[in-house]
């Protein structure tokens, strides 16, 4: 075991011990609630900016950023409350120790995630040179993370494809009439 091991047996370690104090309901619902939060105020935020407008006096020029960060924040609460009931329901359940287990597991990917990520950027960058060949070849670790690159790569290609469809949903104007509310 050398250098890169501990850093990745390290990272790996703090991100399951997270996730096992969270429990799996809550790491995923952490997650959710930023996408949800995100989508959220890309889409609603028009709604949030029209009540904004009834109920107090905004600077026009801050309305849409406040409506969006509004939106975001109180869909971000809205399903981390959610996710707080889900995990009672379970403990009263007694499946607490499972949703601790599911914690780690889930948290120790995000670990690993997290590991491809660094590789990614020492790769794309040529900066492989920081870590010697030889420190690479003879980690116990390094290979089974290097495994999970080509999977990042394609995670991203999927959330790129995405971001570009939505943007290209807002950019054509719509066919049906706006409706007040």
């Amino acid at each position: 075991m050398n250098y890169l091991d501990i850093i990745i047996a390290i990272i790996l370690l703090l991100f399951g011990v997270k996730g096992f104090r969270k429990g799996l309901i809550i790491e995923v619902v952490t997650l959710l609630a930023f996408a949800v939060g995100i989508y959220g105020a890309m889409h609603f935020s028009d709604f949030t900016a029209e009540h904004l407008k009834e109920f107090m006096e905004i600077n026009p020029k801050y309305l849409n950023t406040t409506a969006f960060v509004l939106t975001f924040i109180l869909l971000v609460i809205l399903v981390n409350i959610i996710g707080r009931m889900v995990t009672k329901l379970i403990q009263a359940m007694n499946l607490g120790f499972f949703n601790k287990l599911g914690g780690a597991v889930f948290g120790m990917a995000k670990g690993v995630l997290l590991c491809s990520i660094m590789v990614m950027v020492l790769n794309n960058f040529q900066l492989l040179g920081v870590v010697k060949p030889e420190v690479r070849e003879q980690s116990k670790l390094y290979p089974y993370i290097e495994e999970t690159v080509p999977y990042v790569y394609r995670g991203f290609d999927l959330v790129k494809g995405y971001v570009n469809d939505l943007q290209n949903e807002e950019e054509e104007p719509s066919q049906a009439p706006l409706q007040t509310v």
